[in-house]
């Protein structure tokens, strides 16, 4: 019988197990979803709990495998695994986590990423890591735990992320893939391992990291420590996770550089693949980020801290009604017909300025300012976001590339799509898939089984496309303008080019 992939995905908003079957189709009824719960601070800190992501991720899988039913369970043929990037938990001599997981979105550490600024030569570890100097990527992290919390950072054993720690926990050996390695900002790209030239700056030994392993072989185990409750689990091959962001470009049926994989989930991320043979270079030159799918593959582009969750932030602040209605009132309005100017820096910003101290601004309000246009105006500064990102991707894209939009903050929108397809200027094609970045996930594993020779056998869903009005066109071009000119005088600029 055709085999079947169980997936964890492993997200900043929940935690996920779904079923695909080999040609990469969800089964209806098969996917439990667990919302994470994030602590955030008033200094920026945004943490999760390890053990507690741990636990949620057991009670998905048991779910899954209940609705399951004896005749599924026995094809399930592997488990595949996808977990944010940009995260860091440390273990200590017994390991257990010593600390709470550190997320992407944690800005306490943007001075000490000024700092290495300072310290080292940021254009060259760029260079080398695919990685700009920014709050979100471990080494401002490391120097921040360091500095505020010595003792922790001290007691460290190892440091993992999300999935390195489930494979310690469960099987007695953390796992770490070149795609999980790449986005720390402490990996050598033209090497594919760790950068023994940051980890001596941070003085970090090299026996502090998880050796890193090829994707496509299961990670191995030294016991088994799955409850009796996945013991229709065992024996079968469980593979290292995956990033997300390059799992989600996999889903949408984006590998090469004619479809360009525009994802608007938490936060948002325009991105394209292309062969790590290049190295990028046209991207780690102009401060875009440049990641590891696999081996073989590498994903190229620019992410946004505020995206869906600006969204959100935004309905709840004006309190709006749900989103459907919102973006109905909003659309009835002209494009950028308020008169406003919106910086979207609730949590600070990465591509293509890199700032983690960046901070919101609303410009423009009077008396007359309607809730539903600051909500519009608010989008469309998402999408001039975008537009910036998708200006240093096309010298690298097919001349006539296709954006295809993908994650729930834009597919369960009608007035998104269209705003980023006026503002980009070019078409615009809804992904019907719900979950690209598990279904990227189950795919890599049907590759690595050897059931899948060709990824691009297994097309995405897709839905409507979104044309690009010339006259709607025009006037977001005259906003983004403004709103540039609101940059400049605040002194806010672009990563400069190496």
């Amino acid at each position: 019988m055709p085999p079947l992939i169980l997936t964890l995905e492993i997200g900043t908003s929940s935690v996920r197990a779904s079923v695909y079957d080999a040609k990469g189709r969800s089964v209806p009824g098969l996917a439990d979803p667990s919302p994470t719960r994030p602590r955030m601070t008033a200094d920026g800190g945004f943490v999760l709990d390890a053990d507690e992501l741990v636990r949620q991720a057991l009670t998905c899988l048991e779910r899954v495998l209940t609705a399951c039913g004896q005749s599924h369970r026995a094809r399930l043929a592997g488990i595949a695994l996808t977990t944010f990037w940009h995260s860091t938990v440390a273990v200590d001599a017994r390991g257990k986590a010593a600390s709470p997981l550190l997320m992407w979105p944690d800005t306490r550490s943007e001075s000490d990423a000024q700092r290495l600024g300072r310290q080292l030569d940021a254009r060259a570890l760029h260079r080398r890591t695919g990685a700009p100097l920014h709050s979100s990527f471990l080494p401002a992290k490391f120097l921040w735990l360091r500095r505020t919390l010595p003792a922790t950072f001290h007691k460290a054993r190892a440091w993992m992320s999300i999935g390195e720690y489930l494979c310690l926990r469960w099987f007695g050996r953390p796992s770490c893939s070149h795609s999980m390695a790449s986005a720390t900002g402490l990996f050598n790209l033209a090497l594919q391992d760790w950068d023994e030239e940051i980890l001596d700056h941070l003085r970090l030994r090299r026996d502090q990291f998880t050796p890193i392993q090829d994707a496509s072989r299961p990670v191995e185990r030294e016991r088994d420590r799955l409850p009796a409750s996945l013991r229709a689990l065992r024996g079968l091959p469980w593979y290292p996770a995956l990033g997300d962001g390059a799992c989600s470009n996999v889903g949408c049926g984006c590998l090469s550089p004619d479809r360009l994989a525009l994802m608007i989930g938490t936060s948002g991320a325009l991105r394209m693949v292309t062969d790590p043979a290049q190295l990028c270079t046209p991207a780690i030159s102009t401060g875009l980020f440049c990641y590891l799918i696999d081996t073989r593959r590498t994903v190229v582009g620019g992410s946004l801290s505020n995206a869906g969750n600006l969204r959100a932030w935004m309905l709840a602040a004006l309190r709006l009604p749900p989103g459907r209605e919102s973006d109905r009132r909003a659309a009835a309005l002209p494009p950028a017909g308020h008169g406003l100017v919106i910086l979207p820096f609730l949590h600070g910003e990465r591509a293509p300025f890199w700032r983690g101290d960046l901070r919101a601004v609303v410009a423009g309000l009077r008396a007359a300012t309607r809730p539903e246009e600051i909500y519009r105006a608010a989008l469309e500064s998402v999408a001039f976001g975008f537009a910036r990102i998708h200006d240093l991707l096309q010298p690298m894209a097919a001349r006539n590339h296709l954006v295809v939009a993908t994650g729930g903050g834009v597919t369960e929108s009608r007035l998104l799509p269209r705003i980023l397809a006026d503002v980009l200027g070019m078409p615009v094609r809804l992904c019907l898939e719900k979950q690209a970045s598990s279904r990227g996930a189950a795919l890599m594993a049907l590759e690595s089984l050897g059931v899948l020779d060709n990824l691009g056998r297994v097309p995405a869903r897709t839905g409507a496309l979104f044309t690009p009005d010339a006259s709607a066109r025009r006037s977001y071009r005259a906003a983004q303008t403004r709103q540039d000119m609101l940059l400049r005088k605040l002194g806010i600029s672009m990563t400069p080019t190496a």
